[in-house]
């Protein structure tokens, strides 16, 4: 049992009955802990009517909702706490939040989230696949270009982010292959790549207003770990620098040292799940160990 919780009552109960969910979330003990924690961050937050809705909506809007959940957990718990909810933006668009670091300089932060109906292709979606589960039992199928789904994300918040405030676009995938696989080649392709027909969407001064992209992912564990570590979640992001933003988006110093260079190891606590063993725990917060 996590210790968000006390006694049999959850918060997940309340926003489950009545739901719209036509899956079988959340499955996994783990993820019922994950809910369950993310319930409680916005209640404490003072978010509980902001999320509420959202969340007992359809998949997707609940989706959406869990992964905005994810990453304002994320940064508060390295370090980044948020200050502000729902800011104004450019044209007075509704961002995520702000969150601040040690260095007292706000960042204002949009999340994306491209979907795995998103590379369904037209036909398919006609004949109604997006509708059915993600993934199909005997299913074998082609997929875009996953970096695409990263330039899109940037298409679609680019119009949200302030010339006067650093931005952070932070896209956390449900693709049919997540960007956490190969993260830096995809990003190198989407970001920086200096091919003349598809150049990165901020190898030049197009995007000048975004300061960076984090590419941010469950880790759920896989079959091949041993059954202790498999029973645990923790949140992972690879931060890519905007080398072409302006001087007044740009992100600052505390940022750069809190993700760009994050190891393979979350350097946050493991959300859910059984104790870490010391070593685990060395590896993910070294800091810590004096």
């Amino acid at each position: 049992m996590s210790e968000v919780y006390r006694g049999s009552w959850r918060l997940s109960d309340s926003v489950k009955r009545g739901s719209r969910w036509t899956d079988s979330y959340p499955s996994r003990e783990e993820e019922k802990d994950e809910l369950e924690r993310l319930l409680s961050f916005a209640k404490n937050e003072g978010q509980w009517n902001r999320y509420f809705g959202p969340i007992r909506g359809p998949n997707k809007q609940r989706n959406g909702a869990l992964a905005e959940l994810r990453v304002a957990l994320y940064l508060k718990v390295n370090g980044f706490p948020v200050v502000a909810w729902s800011p104004v933006g450019a044209g007075g668009r509704q961002g995520e939040f702000v969150v601040e670091g040690s260095a007292k300089q706000r960042v204002f932060v949009e999340v994306k989230g491209p979907e795995w109906q998103s590379e369904v292709p037209e036909d398919e979606r006609k004949a109604g696949r997006s509708r059915q589960p993600k993934y199909v039992d005997m299913e074998c199928r082609s997929i875009p270009p996953r970096w695409e789904a990263i330039q899109f994300a940037i298409a679609k918040a680019y119009e949200k982010l302030r010339d006067n405030i650093p931005n952070l676009l932070v896209v956390a995938d449900d693709l049919f292959v997540s960007l956490e696989h190969e993260t830096d080649f995809e990003a190198e392709e989407a970001l920086y790549s200096d091919c003349p027909t598809n150049p990165g969407y901020i190898s030049d001064r197009r995007y000048e207003k975004l300061g960076g992209v984090g590419v941010f992912w469950v880790n759920r564990g896989s079959i091949w770990e041993s059954e202790h570590k498999r029973g645990r979640l923790n949140y992972q992001m690879r931060l890519h620098l905007n080398p072409n933003a302006l001087s007044s988006t740009a992100l600052p110093p505390d940022v750069h040292r809190a993700f760009r260079d994050e190891p393979i190891e979350p350097k946050g606590p493991f959300l859910v799940g059984p104790e870490p063993s010391p070593l685990e725990k060395y590896v993910a917060n070294p800091s810590e160990w004096k």
